[in-house]
């Protein structure tokens, strides 16, 4: 006579798919959130609850409130680490993207990841860009895998998302308030608060910041130290944050305002090259002569400022070391070597020039 057939219970299944999961080192350092996880197994969330029980019960998984469930690491399945691994560097198609300086750095990073089974590729994806990129990341995540990323010029969106994923990550930029990545990126802070002492040291005392209304945490730093700078100098100063937006008209529209304040300020620290010949090209339909009547430093450089006239007073990136950084923060994800350095600031290069009048 047989006997009774008892069936598997279905959390007792789900259970036993996580765990091998687990052991294979699908996952980073969390589990995929409860809704994704269970749309992608096909369980209810009960079920799905009952399994993670499970897992928890045996140590396997850590419950990190609303951070969801960590993965406790001596359970984890090592990755391939370098060499033998896949980085991507995710970016959008904005111009920005293709500068030059920025082209050095994936060529940079193309020539040393290169060894045996070693892959290095560039992810240019605009619709992860969106203010919801969350479908989009996921489609990414899963037709290109990689064992460590590199997020360039992300969003918040963005760079939230890939924590939330426990992926591995760096951050070639800064990072948003809250999010714990490694990251590489230009000191902001110290360029702009420099910035506004060779203004003070050259008798400006009426300043301009130009930004393009950008979220950026780099940008928030940069007008952090160039207000800085002001407060703690000896000489009473003053410091107007003026938004321009991204489109050309708008920038001239900006300009056009600031000239016809009584009291316009003197001097202008411009964020980006793009911005600073706009402005320098208006300023001169305007017959407002660069140097002589108003001054102007460029936070960033720019290749056609050798040709430039009057000679632009502006800051380098340091790309060399830069894409030396990089790729020792990526050689040390890669090999499991803990950082010892969260972030790396880089200090950019003071070029002087002839666009900043010596006030009497």
């Amino acid at each position: 006579m047989l006997g009774p057939v008892f069936k598997t219970p279905l959390g007792h299944r789900v259970s036993g798919v996580l765990r091998e999961a687990i052991r294979r080192g699908d996952f980073g350092e969390y589990l995929l959130p409860e809704r994704q996880l269970s749309q992608e197994l096909k369980v209810g969330r009960p079920t799905l609850r009952a399994a993670l029980a499970e897992l928890e019960r045996e140590g396997l998984i850590a419950a990190q409130g609303r951070r969801g469930w960590r993965i406790v690491p001596s359970q984890r399945t090592k990755r391939r680490r370098f060499p033998g691994a896949v980085v991507r560097m995710l970016q959008d198609d904005q111009p920005s993207s293709r500068l030059n300086e920025h082209l050095q750095a994936q060529k940079f990073l193309a020539e040393h990841l290169h060894g045996p089974g070693m892959e290095f590729h560039v992810e240019t994806a605009p619709a992860c860009f969106s203010k919801k990129p969350a479908k989009a990341l996921q489609r990414l995540v899963r037709s290109h895998p990689a064992d460590l990323w590199v997020l360039y010029r992300t969003t918040r969106e963005i760079q939230r998302w890939f924590q939330e994923q426990g992926l591995s990550c760096i951050v070639f930029g800064t990072p948003y308030p809250g999010v714990d990545f490694l990251s590489i990126e230009e000191d902001y802070r110290a360029t702009c608060r420099h910035a506004a002492g060779v203004f003070l040291a050259r008798g400006h005392t009426r300043m301009a910041l130009l930004t393009a209304e950008s979220a950026r945490p780099g940008d928030q730093m940069a007008c952090e130290g160039f207000l800085e700078a002001i407060r703690n100098s000896p000489r009473k100063a003053h410091c107007e944050i003026v938004s321009h937006g991204q489109s050309l008209p708008r920038i001239c529209r900006t300009v056009d305002a600031l000239l016809k304040r009584p009291e316009r300020p003197t001097g202008w620290l411009v964020f980006t090259a793009q911005t600073y010949l706009t402005i320098l090209s208006h300023l001169a339909l305007r017959g407002i002569q660069v140097g002589r009547e108003i001054s102007l430093i460029c936070r960033n450089s720019d290749p056609y400022f050798e040709v430039v006239v009057p000679k632009v007073v502006h800051y380098r990136r340091n790309v060399s070391r830069m894409n030396r950084k990089l790729l020792e923060a990526i050689q040390q994800c890669l090999s499991g070597v803990p950082p010892t350095t969260r972030q790396w600031l880089i200090s950019s290069e003071f070029h002087d020039g002839e666009s900043v009048l010596v006030l009497k």
